[in-house]
């Protein structure tokens, strides 16, 4: 490969351009949105909230009441301005949570 790309460096680098373009692209248009970046912030504040033992970790899904070492619990954000409030959801209510119609007030 380094051999290939000596002799061809003026190919390789225009093969380099256009990845660096397409992955700039696909950042822009998806992984650096204000509102991707708010998200994954209060997602990371309450693991390591969970991790530091400041907020409990819940043993039984809160909407079913499914536990066990079988169910595993996902930590559900109602509102993300909020983000040490969480609500502990198994798997099957999690989706189904996100799925539900938003609430109209």
């Amino acid at each position: 490969m380094r051999q290939w790309r000596r002799r061809n460096l003026e190919h390789a680098r225009a093969k380099a351009r256009r990845q660096n373009r397409k992955r700039r692209d696909w950042l822009a248009a998806y992984g650096r949105t204000p509102d991707r970046r708010l998200k994954q912030a209060v997602r990371n504040t309450s693991y390591w909230a969970v991790e530091a033992g400041l907020l409990p970790r819940k043993d039984r899904c809160e909407r079913c009441g499914a536990g066990g070492r079988a169910v595993r619990l996902n930590r559900h954000h109602p509102d993300y301005s909020d983000p040490l409030r969480i609500v502990w959801l198994c798997t099957r209510c999690h989706g189904e949570v996100h799925r539900l119609p938003p609430e109209s007030d």
